[in-house]
């Protein structure tokens, strides 16, 4: 049964929803410069996902393009405890909610020469601010953050940047993959899915501002680790834009939810998480696009 089911899924998400995806991906803009000036510093560097929901490997699919397209240097990280160069990726992990769990990253910090932490939010962050320092280079990606961390004082080289996720174009999802018996139990959870053309994606953990009416949290349908493959990377990432591409209209608290949403045209609204990251988000990246929508109470559609 699972042989079967594995072989006609593969079908299905090789080729026919992933071409239409890849199709459909529009890129958006955004500039590399200031990005690849800092990477082309180091030699070569451990890259270390940030460990999260679907949401975070839509980033890390967009990050392994941006790094294939500037050809640098890199091995994923595996546990490695120590590391001369060092890029973590971005994503929300550097926040009250999850700061707790990343004793690991900060003791591999400990011990680089150089680290680049591509552009997250920041907030309230003790334990990560008590190490930062002029080995450090931090891209933000929207002000609230930046500020935050400039107001610190800490040595460490503080710079505006963009979300990952905004950099990803039709090449990154050309990737030849592999699915495994998690990958088989995601591609289920798949097939039961229905999505409405005016799809609420609302949130159902710890950053929800509200109790939203919620068609699925698509987010919540998979995590990935910082050791995460590149085959379970595009997997998550292939399963979270082909749930969105079926939607005309899409309403989320989702950060990337939204960002997919963009990235395959639709007319996205945005309600704020519990710290302010979407709003921060939309008025850096987002507030430039006309079918992107910030909205301060659940819209009526």
């Amino acid at each position: 049964m699972k042989t079967s089911l594995l072989l006609r899924i593969k079908n299905i998400f090789v080729r026919s929803p992933l071409r239409l995806s890849q199709e459909k991906i529009k890129p958006l803009g955004f500039a590399d410069d200031v990005l690849v000036s800092e990477l082309k510093q180091m030699p070569k560097f451990l890259y270390v996902t940030n460990p999260g929901n679907i949401g975070d490997m839509l980033i890390a699919l967009a990050t392994l393009e941006f790094f294939k397209r500037y050809k640098f240097k890199y091995r994923m990280y595996s546990g490695q405890k120590k590391a001369r160069y060092v890029v973590y990726g971005g994503g929300g992990a550097w926040t009250r909610d999850y700061e707790q769990w990343m004793g690991k990253f900060i003791r591999l910090f400990k011990s680089a020469r150089r680290i680049v932490i591509l552009p997250s939010s920041f907030y309230e962050c003790t334990r990560l601010l008590s190490i930062l320092d002029k080995r450090f280079v931090v891209f933000c990606r929207e002000r609230k953050s930046y500020e935050y961390l400039i107001s610190q004082n800490t040595g460490a080289k503080i710079m505006l940047d963009h979300d990952m996720a905004l950099r990803l174009t039709a090449n990154g999802l050309g990737y030849k993959y592999r699915i495994d018996d998690r990958g088989t139990d995601l591609l289920k959870k798949y097939q039961d899915i229905i999505v409405n053309k005016t799809a609420y994606f609302m949130r159902i953990d710890c950053e929800s501002a509200g109790h939203y009416k919620t068609d699925i949290d698509i987010s919540d349908l998979a995590h990935g680790s910082a050791k995460s493959s590149r085959d379970w990377i595009m997997l998550c990432s292939q399963v979270m834009l082909n749930i969105v591409v079926q939607a005309n209209t899409i309403v989320t608290d989702r950060l990337h939810v939204g960002i997919a949403g963009l990235l395959l045209n639709k007319d996205v609204y945005l309600l704020d998480n519990s710290y302010g990251k979407l709003s921060s988000v939309y008025n850096h990246s987002l507030k430039k696009f006309k079918n992107v929508h910030f909205c301060k109470k659940m819209p009526k559609l």
